[in-house]
C-alpha cells in the first residue's frame, strides 16, 4: 500500500513542476509542430493541419466579452450579418474582415468594401451617398480634388455650376511642387509653356505675373522644370502644388530684321514700333479668352490679344454680352469687335455700327457717312475716244468729281 505524500513532497513536486514549465518557455514551437485550436471538430493525421475550428490571437478575452485581436476560423464568423474567415476587431467590433468565399473584403472599420462589384463605402447609394468604382471604370463619387491634370472625352453635367468672377481659357498647366517667393525655377505637369510665355499664377489674394525665360526640361519625375522670371507686376508669393500656372501670351525672341534696300518691300512681323527696319523685330503672339461673370464687369465672353512686351501690354479686341466700357459703349448688351479706329459695334439701343479707316466710313442710327464716296463707269460708247473708265466720287467737301482713265480730275457740282 502506498504511503500518502507528505506537505514536503507535494511542495518539491510543485517546485520540480514550475522548473519544468520555465523550461518550455524557451522552446521553440514550429508552426508545423503544433497548432492552438478551439472547437477542433478533425485534425488530420500530420499533427499541425487543421481542418475545422479556429485561431485566434488578441487580448485573452474571449468573442463577445470584449475580444481585441485577429481570428481565423472555418467555419467562418458572422459579423454584422456577413461572414468572414478571417477578421480583425477591436473590442468586438470588427475593423477588417476576408471571406473565401468570394473574395470580399472589407476594411476601414467596415466602411470600406471590396467586392465582385468592384470597391465602394459601406453607405454607398446610387445618385445619394457614398462613393462606388466599378471593375468596368465607372465611378461616382460625391466630390473632389485633382493636384494634378483631368482630361476626359466627355464632360457632362446635371447641376448648375458657377464661376466666380473672371475664368481665363488659354494653354497652361499644373505646379508640381511648392513654389516659394524667392524661387527662380517652377515645376509642372506638361511642356505646355514656352520661352519668353508670359504666365499668371494665383492662389486665394496673391496674384503673380511671371515670364517663363526657356523651354521646361524633363526631370528624373516626368515633370517639366522651367526657369522663370517673377514679379513682373510687383506681386510675389508662395503659391502650392495643384495650382494652375495660365499661359497670357507670348513675345517671341529677337528676331534679326534684313536691311532694307531702296525698292524693296518690307514685311513687318509685329514690332510695335514698326520703325526698326535695319534692326531688330519683336514678335508678338498669343493672347487667351476671357469669361467674365463679376457682378459690375460682366457676364461677357471676350478675346483678349497681346499688343507688347510689356506683362500688362494686351487689349480687348472682341466682346459678346455687357459691353460697358469697351468702344465706349454704356450698360447695354451687345457685340463688339476692333479698336477704338475701326469696330462693328452692335446693341439694341443704339442698333448698328460700323466704323472703317478712323471714321472713312461709318454706319449707325443717322444714317450712312463717309468721307468719299466713288462710282466707276465705263465710256460714253465703245467709239468714245476714252475707251477706259470713268470715276464719279464725291469728296469729303461735299463736291462731285470725275476723274478718266489717265488720271484727270474734274469738278462737276456741289
Amino acid at each position: 500500500m502506498a504511503s500518502l505524500a507528505t506537505t514536503d513532497d507535494v511542495m518539491k513536486k510543485l517546485v520540480e513542476l514550475q522548473a519544468q514549465l520555465d523550461e518550455l518557455k524557451s522552446i521553440a514551437i514550429a508552426a508545423d509542430q503544433i497548432a492552438i485550436t478551439n472547437g477542433l471538430s478533425d485534425i488530420d493525421a500530420n499533427l499541425g493541419l487543421v481542418t475545422a475550428g479556429e485561431v485566434r490571437s488578441g487580448n485573452g478575452q474571449l468573442p463577445g466579452h470584449g475580444f481585441t485581436g485577429t481570428r481565423l476560423a472555418y467555419p467562418p464568423l458572422t459579423y454584422g450579418g456577413k461572414t468572414y474567415h478571417l477578421v480583425g476587431v477591436n473590442n468586438d467590433t470588427l475593423q477588417f474582415g476576408l471571406s473565401a468565399d468570394d473574395g470580399t473584403a472589407v476594411a476601414g472599420g467596415g466602411n470600406i468594401i471590396i467586392d465582385a462589384d468592384g470597391i465602394h463605402s459601406s453607405n454607398f447609394v446610387p445618385d445619394s451617398s457614398g462613393f462606388n468604382i466599378k471593375e468596368n471604370g465607372d465611378a461616382e463619387f460625391e466630390s473632389g480634388k485633382f493636384r494634378g491634370s483631368l482630361s476626359m472625352t466627355v464632360f457632362e453635367t446635371k447641376k448648375i455650376s458657377v464661376q466666380s468672377s473672371t475664368q481665363w481659357i488659354s494653354e497652361g498647366a499644373v505646379i508640381m511642387a511648392d513654389i516659394g517667393p524667392t524661387d527662380t525655377t517652377i515645376t509642372c505637369d506638361t511642356s505646355a509653356l514656352r520661352a519668353l510665355d508670359f504666365a499668371r499664377i494665383k492662389e486665394g489674394t496673391t496674384d503673380e505675373w511671371m515670364q517663363i525665360e526657356t523651354d521646361g526640361v524633363l526631370d528624373a519625375d516626368g515633370h517639366y522644370v522651367y526657369p522663370v522670371l517673377r514679379a513682373l507686376n510687383g506681386i510675389t508669393g508662395t503659391f502650392h502644388a495643384g495650382v494652375p500656372v495660365v499661359r497670357m501670351g507670348q513675345i517671341a525672341a529677337a528676331v534679326s530684321a534684313p536691311e532694307v534696300l531702296g525698292g524693296e518691300d518690307m514685311l513687318s512681323m509685329g514690332d510695335k514700333s514698326n520703325s526698326d527696319f535695319g534692326g531688330t523685330a519683336q514678335l508678338l503672339t498669343g493672347g487667351y479668352l476671357v469669361l467674365e461673370g463679376g457682378r459690375e464687369t460682366g457676364p461677357y465672353f471676350g478675346v483678349v490679344n497681346r499688343t507688347g512686351s510689356n506683362y500688362s501690354d494686351i487689349t480687348d479686341v472682341a466682346r459678346l454680352g455687357y459691353l460697358y466700357g469697351f468702344l465706349g459703349s454704356g450698360k447695354v448688351y451687345g457685340i463688339g469687335i476692333g479698336d477704338a479706329n475701326k469696330y462693328l459695334l452692335y446693341d439694341p439701343t443704339s442698333g448698328l455700327r460700323i466704323v472703317t479707316g478712323s471714321g472713312k466710313f461709318i454706319a449707325d442710327d443717322d444714317g450712312l457717312s463717309v468721307d468719299m464716296i466713288e462710282l466707276e463707269v465705263l465710256g460714253s460708247s465703245p467709239a468714245a475716244a476714252d475707251t477706259g473708265y470713268r470715276r464719279l466720287y464725291f469728296k469729303n467737301d461735299g463736291k462731285l468729281y470725275t476723274k478718266d482713265s489717265g488720271g484727270t480730275e474734274t469738278y462737276l457740282a456741289g
